[in-house]
């Protein structure tokens, strides 16, 4: 299917609309997206996207609402002889999503009401034709690429959820309305592996829930773009808004992202994907989403704290800013050696809603799973268990590669292919780095592509910017020269990036250096690591502070590992400094 079978129909918005329209035998009764825009030369241009079978009797409906009939002035009809009810769901979606990345509009749509992302019958060819679709409708001046390819547009909290994302979006938020009504204090857990959509799910829940605080005095559901069998999450969103409405005061939220690269890349999203929320809340966006410290200097306590990357909370073993700690625990009347971030958020709000996966800890500074499990315990509810995600929703290779990697580095991995998934080991550097700079600068647009390495060399260009850090196979390279917005600032493509600036994000390719932090020890047959090759000064201080054993270190170091090894969508990349375990990985792994 070529974008030359889409048709887009115009016509104004006014009361001769549905007249005009009888001439298209597809307005009457026939599945069909449609946009209604104000005047294109207003900034921002109001737009509103719906679908319907009937757009005869649905734009009959938008003109009875007399501030919809002052709001806009122009409708696009989207056709096409192959949509059914599946297809049209998909398209609207996806346009509401491209369309709130774009500064120039301002679109009414809300998230209440939105449904799941379903598979159906040839589906990609649906999606292949988008960029077809976004062009002939001929609003925006923004390419489709480059909004797909943006942060914008991957953390968009507009992203349809699957049917497993939304269930357990909608019995997050069950669980906290619950706690709220009656009063009580609540913990909700909800646990995931790298690539499983937990930073997608905690967008959406803030989003509804900042949408509901919000919204109009009884508030009207667009049951139209609700599937039938979405009634549970129906029902959730009507309590929840009647919950807001009744107690006439919003609920008190923050969104807490304790790293400081994915904090300032979903603050710059909301900016643009929340802005018609923030602006009904008269909000700043730096109110919403917030670090620790911002969590303890908070003069009142928040109903919710949504805490992404739980497990990248920290605590006072090894820091940087262990003054600014001392003093933000002091400030709760808390002592720093022995609470965490974890206390002060506990301390600070009355529920919270917790994104965590223990497998994802990269050093000691990060609450340790077993005392988080024991903070938590007591405000679990039995009515409300941890809730799980579990399908693999960025690498192409899914759960199976995940699992292969797991096995790799256990020693028990058997050779597998990936046939949708690009593996591959890299006898030389040079080739890799060309390889990701030719795919970070593809103009079919393959998103973002960036070298990676575990942290096997000392930051010596956090002091002098001319250093160069990283030496291999006789050539230079910088670390990253920004933490906060790394992946999308200018340099990255020629930089190697680190942990720190890489988790939580996604990358299309990834280029994974593996130091000499991490070597093959033939005698034992396992992985070891290398302590004096790692230059993670708060990983390897902490170690040495705290006593631990090589084991313990060895664990930081996969873990960290692992997170690099799982950042890329459709394929990854790998070069490995020690010798043995380059002929340990060609076991596993096709050579280039």
């Amino acid at each position: 299917m070529t974008g030359e079978a889409i048709r887009i129909e115009e016509f104004a918005f006014n009361s001769h609309t549905p007249d005009i329209a009888r001439t298209e035998e597809k307005c009457s009764d026939w599945p069909v997206v449609y946009l209604i825009h104000g005047s294109l030369d207003k900034k921002p241009c109001p737009l509103y996207i719906g679908e319907t079978s009937n757009f005869i009797g649905r734009v009959k409906q938008h003109l009875a609402d007399e501030e919809k009939c002052n709001l806009y002035s122009g409708i696009k009809v989207v056709i096409n002889n192959r949509y059914n009810k599946s297809a049209i769901l998909d398209v609207e979606q996806t346009l509401i999503r491209l369309f709130k990345c774009d500064r120039k509009f301002s679109v009414k749509n809300k998230n209440l009401g939105q449904s799941a992302h379903h598979d159906y019958y040839q589906r990609f060819s649906y999606v292949e034709e988008m960029e077809a679709l976004w062009s002939r409708i001929n609003l925006s001046t923004e390419s489709f690429l480059d909004i797909t390819s943006s942060d914008k547009y991957k953390f968009s909290p507009y992203t349809a959820l699957t049917v497993e994302q939304r269930d357990v979006c909608f019995k997050a938020i069950e669980s906290i309305l619950d706690a709220l009504k009656n009063r009580k204090r609540r913990v909700q857990l909800i646990s995931g592996a790298a690539g499983t959509g937990k930073t997608i799910v905690a967008t959406k829940i803030l989003s509804l829930l900042l949408e509901a605080n919000f919204a109009p005095m009884n508030t009207a559901h667009d049951e139209e773009n609700l599937d039938s069998d979405e009634s549970y999450c129906l029902k959730v969103q009507r309590e929840l808004l009647d919950f807001v409405q009744k107690r006439k005061r919003p609920i008190r939220l923050g969104y807490v992202v304790a790293m400081t690269s994915l904090r300032k890349t979903l603050r710059d999203v909301f900016r643009t994907t929340l802005k018609e929320e923030l602006k009904q809340g008269k909000l700043a966006v730096g109110r919403i989403v917030i670090g620790t410290v911002d969590v303890a200097k908070a003069t009142e306590p928040f109903d919710l704290l949504i805490v992404d990357e739980a497990h990248r909370l920290p605590r006072y073993t090894n820091i940087s800013w262990r003054g600014e700690y001392k003093k933000s625990s002091e400030l709760l009347g808390l002592n720093p050696e022995t609470s965490t971030t974890l206390d002060w958020i506990m301390k600070q709000s009355r529920c919270q809603i917790l994104f965590y996966d223990a497998a994802q800890t990269v050093r000691p500074a990060d609450v340790p799973d077993e005392d988080f499990q024991k903070t938590i315990t007591s405000r679990m509810s039995p009515s409300f268990p941890p809730l799980t995600l579990v399908t693999q929703m960025r690498c192409q290779g899914g759960a199976s590669f995940i699992e292969y990697l797991d096995q790799i580095f256990q020693g028990t991995a058997e050779k597998k292919s990936f046939s949708d998934y690009d593996f591959r080991l890299y006898e030389h550097f040079t080739p890799l780095y060309e390889e990701i700079q030719s795919l970070s600068s593809d103009p079919k647009g393959n998103g973002y592509s960036r070298i990676v390495a575990g942290f096997a060399w000392p930051w010596e260009a956090k002091k002098k910017s001319s250093v160069c850090d990283i030496e291999i196979e006789g050539k230079k390279y910088h670390w990253n020269t920004t933490q906060a917005g790394w992946i999308t600032s200018k340099n990255a493509a020629r930089e190697i990036g680190c942990v720190h600036t890489t988790q939580g994000f996604d990358l299309a390719y990834v280029g994974v250096i593996i130091g000499p932090d991490l070597r093959y020890d033939k005698q034992k047959k396992r992985i070891v690591v290398d302590r004096g090759h790692v230059f993670d000064a708060n990983m390897k201080n902490g170690i040495a502070k705290n006593k631990a054993g090589d084991e313990e270190l060895r664990s930081f170091v996969l873990n960290s590992y692992k997170v690099l090894l799982t950042r890329g969508v459709r394929g990854c990349f790998v070069y490995v400094v020690d010798k043995n375990l380059r002929e340990y990985l060609e076991r596993f792994m096709d050579t280039r």
